[in-house]
């Protein structure tokens, strides 16, 4: 599995979900939704954020059985307009964490 490493400030969120490949699918069979483990992965976030942002209703998700599912475009959605917000306000910490005061 071939994942880029981007930094989060300069990060293309688009390219990064498209290059991702999952277990046993091919590039050209992109898949419709992720696990929570694969969208921590994806987003280079951590659990509670994406649990944080699920409860809040930020970040759409469905529930197949027991297992928790995030849609392809509700991710990059979610994603981008982090991006977005952090451009309107500007550097200020990492994303999804407040700058520790030094």
């Amino acid at each position: 599995m071939d994942v880029a490493l981007h930094t989060k400030d300069d990060m293309d969120t688009t390219n990064v979900i498209d290059d991702y490949e999952p277990r046993s699918r091919g590039k050209d069979l992109q898949p419709l939704a992720y696990s929570l483990d694969e969208a921590v992965r994806i987003s280079d976030s951590c659990r509670s954020i994406i649990y944080r942002e699920m409860k809040a209703g930020r970040l759409k998700f469905l529930k197949v059985g027991s297992r928790t599912l995030i849609l392809r475009e509700d991710l990059l959605a979610w994603l981008q307009s982090h991006r977005a917000e952090k451009l309107r306000k500007g550097p200020e910490g990492t994303f999804g964490h407040p700058k520790k005061a030094a």
